[in-house]
C-alpha cells in the first residue's frame, strides 16, 4: 500500500469517527432517554403502558368500576322532567377528570322517549348524584330511567392533599313542602383554595328512603373559609313531606392546584 493510499484511508477513518461522534451526540438522548408516563411504552416503574407505578394515570385493571346505585326522573311541569343518577366511586385515591354519560328515558311500553348526554367529573372514594334538568318529553310520560357512562373512565391518581379536601353544609331549611317548596342551605369552603363553579345538588327522601325530588344550583366563587347560601325551588309540591334532605356540593378536584 502506497503512502498516498494510507493517507487517504486515515482521512476517511477520521471522517467516519467524527460522523460517528456527531451522530452519537444527537441520537444518545433518544436511545437512552429516561422512561416517562407518555412515551407509549411499558418501562421504568410502570405497571402498564403509561399507567400505574409512579404515573398519575391509573391502569384500568387496577381500578374498581363505578357503580350506578339508582336513577330516576321527576316531573317539573307538563312535558318537562329532571333526571338524577346516584353513582359510587369505591376507589380511595383515583378519580376521573371528565367522563361522558347518558340518561335514557322510556315510557310505560318500554319505548325510548328521549336521551340526554352530558359530562361530569368523578372524585375519589364516595357516592354522588349526577343531575340533568329541563328534559323535554313532549306529550309522552317517562316511566323508567336508565343511566350509563358512554366511555371508559380515564382514571387518574390524586395527591394525598385531596383526601383532606372537603366542602361543608349546614342550616338546611325546607319551606312549604306541599305547596311551592323552597330549600336553603349554607355551603362552606373548608379548603385553603378559592373555588369556582361549585355545583350543589339537593335530594329529598321520604321515610322509606325513596327520592321525592331533586334540584341543582351553582355558586360562582367560594373563597377560603367562606360560606354561601344555596337556594332551590320547585314548581310542584312533593307527593309526601320529606323526612331526610341531602345537600351535596361538588367541585372538580382536578382543577385545584394541590
Amino acid at each position: 500500500m502506497s503512502w498516498s493510499t494510507r493517507r487517504q484511508l486515515l482521512v476517511l477513518l477520521i471522517l467516519l469517527l467524527v460522523l460517528f461522534i456527531v451522530a452519537g451526540i444527537f441520537l444518545f438522548p433518544y436511545i437512552l432517554k429516561a422512561p416517562t408516563c407518555s412515551d407509549g411504552v411499558k418501562n421504568g416503574l410502570e405497571t402498564g403502558v403509561d399507567c400505574g407505578g409512579a404515573c398519575e394515570r391509573v391502569c384500568t385493571e387496577e381500578a374498581a368500576e363505578l357503580d350506578v346505585l339508582w336513577a330516576r326522573t321527576f316531573k317539573v311541569a307538563d312535558g318537562v322532567y329532571d333526571a338524577v343518577a346516584y353513582v359510587e366511586n369505591p376507589n380511595a385515591r383515583a378519580g376521573v377528570r371528565e367522563i361522558v354519560y347518558k340518561f335514557s328515558l322510556y315510557d310505560g311500553e318500554n319505548l325510548l322517549v328521549t336521551e340526554r348526554v352530558g359530562k361530569t367529573h368523578v372524585s375519589p372514594n364516595g357516592a354522588f348524584p349526577i343531575f340533568e334538568g329541563g328534559i323535554r318529553t313532549g306529550v309522552r310520560v317517562p316511566k323508567r330511567t336508565f343511566f350509563e357512562f358512554a366511555e371508559e373512565p380515564a382514571w387518574e391518581r390524586l395527591s394525598d392533599k385531596a383526601a383532606s379536601f372537603s366542602l361543608g353544609t349546614g342550616n338546611i331549611r325546607l319551606e312549604d313542602a306541599t305547596g311551592s317548596p323552597r330549600l336553603t342551605a349554607a355551603v362552606s369552603n373548608r379548603s385553603i383554595y378559592t373555588l369556582a363553579d361549585v355545583e350543589v345538588m339537593a335530594v329529598l327522601y321520604d321515610e322509606r328512603e325513596n327520592a321525592l325530588g331533586v334540584s341543582e344550583t351553582f355558586i360562582d366563587t367560594l373563597s377560603k373559609g367562606e360560606s354561601a347560601q344555596a337556594v332551590f325551588t320547585w314548581l310542584l309540591p312533593f307527593p309526601r313531606v320529606p323526612t331526610r334532605i341531602e345537600v351535596v356540593p361538588r367541585v372538580n378536584l382536578f382543577s385545584i392546584p394541590f
